[in-house]
């Protein structure tokens, strides 16, 4: 099911219709502080305000932040969010989050409901975060660092890297990455005006790649 498909099957089926002041969501590979939980409750609003408070992260060893809020980091792009908030001893805005660790206000979940249907795996914590600010909530950093998770040993390799046009297209198309459907729907929903222009740049990217290669071959003597 993915993560975002086991999500929303732990919500459907066993939370949905109780009666929540929050939701805590997280992540299994997330090592958390003895009073991560009460850090998050202490800084929370009332739980009919809807917000979403996120706990941060370091790696490991303890030398930087991994995960947490979140804040666009490109001018342009309006789906960049590389930029990671680093708790600061205050209560911060960011634009979204990461799910390793935050609670979800009982007026969040009543004004957008959990995550969205179209997601597979990832992006669908982002998507949360950005509908919840577009109906009126918050996303929240809570003061300090409420845990340890190592970022995901991902594969450092891009769809422009595989060999064939085939190859490109089953990465880009992996269910971990950004399947179609799931990218049409999040840059309709949140690209802007020019979201079909964004949308289409990795495809137009990877139907180029070819001929890059071959004007790159030619030019070597």
């Amino acid at each position: 099911m993915y993560w975002a498909g086991g999500m929303r099957f732990g919500w459907e089926e066993l939370l949905s219709e109780r009666q929540l002041d929050y939701l805590f969501v997280y992540n299994d590979d997330a090592r958390f502080n003895h009073d991560a939980l009460q850090h998050l409750l202490d800084n929370a609003p009332e739980p009919n305000v809807p917000v979403a408070i996120v706990g941060s992260f370091t790696d490991l060893a303890g030398k930087k932040t991994t995960y947490g809020g979140r804040r666009r980091s490109s001018a342009w792009h309006p789906l960049k969010f590389s930029h990671l908030v680093v708790p600061d001893g205050t209560v911060q805005k960011a634009d979204t989050l990461n799910m390793n660790g935050a609670l979800i206000s009982r007026g969040a979940l009543a004004k957008v409901g959990f995550l969205s249907e179209y997601f597979i795996h990832s992006n669908a914590d982002f998507e949360y975060g950005l509908k919840l600010r577009r109906a009126g909530g918050r996303v929240l950093v809570a003061p300090r660092h409420i845990g340890e998770c190592d970022m995901n040993a991902s594969s450092d390799l891009s769809p422009t890297d595989a060999p064939t046009l085939r190859g490109a297209l089953r990465m880009l198309n992996d269910p971990k990455r950004e399947p179609v459907r799931q990218r049409l729907n999040m840059y309709r929903e949140h690209g802007g005006i020019f979201w079909p222009v964004l949308f289409a740049v990795p495809y137009i990217t990877i139907w180029l790649q070819p001929l890059r290669r071959r004007f790159r071959r030619s030019d070597q003597p």
